[in-house]
């Protein structure tokens, strides 16, 4: 599998999961911005096609069809203790203001809000102790993508039970990790410049 395929739009993805044999072994892995995402002129991240999105979270969700998110944000303090120390604060700020985001796309997010879920920023290490990210209410951070999500399903058992991977993103070095790293994946290059037209 693991070429790297590009998509202009996220109904092509919502195709490519409808048409996969195993959808209940499928884990999705999605960037956030510039994925599913943008900033609009306010500075405020918006859906890039609202109603794509929400058909295929929709669909995703009513399929039981295992995904997350995957992000950059913060990637040069995440695997740093003490860098990760000075922003854990901003960081919880900064993914908790796509909650209105995750919600409008039919995400449940009362477990995360009422605080059932921990407010803890868990480490996503490698075999020999290493931190490739982390995660915070089920959002992975991460600047090596490929690792940290390699490593996220060797810990939650996801090798096993979710083996084939879908990844979407917008950034190449991005995709070549997860390329590199995540054997059964299908990677997919999101490119947006064609609705900007």
């Amino acid at each position: 599998m693991n070429k790297i395929k590009s998509i202009y739009s996220l109904s092509e993805l919502h195709d490519l999961i409808k048409k996969h044999k195993h959808k209940s072994k499928i884990l999705v892995c999605f960037d956030i911005d510039l994925t599913i995402v943008r900033e609009d002129e306010n500075d405020k991240d918006v859906l890039i096609e609202p109603e794509v999105t929400k058909e295929l979270f929709n669909y995703l969700i009513e399929n039981n069809i295992y995904f997350t998110f995957v992000t950059a944000r913060f990637y040069d303090c995440v695997c740093n203790a003490k860098k990760r120390d000075l922003v854990k604060d901003d960081i919880k700020e900064n993914l908790e203001a796509l909650y209105p985001i995750f919600e409008d796309i039919g995400i449940d997010l009362t477990d995360y809000k009422n605080g059932k879920m921990g407010d803890e920023l868990v480490l996503i290490t490698d075999e020999k102790g290493r931190t490739q990210g982390i995660m915070y209410k089920g959002i992975l951070l991460s600047g090596r993508k490929g690792p940290v999500i390699k490593h996220y399903r060797r810990i939650y058992g996801l090798e096993k039970s979710h083996p084939h991977t879908i990844f979407i993103d917008d950034v190449d070095i991005y995709l070549n990790s997860v390329k590199k790293y995540v054997p059964n994946s299908l990677v997919l290059r999101r490119k947006i410049d064609e609705l900007d037209a």
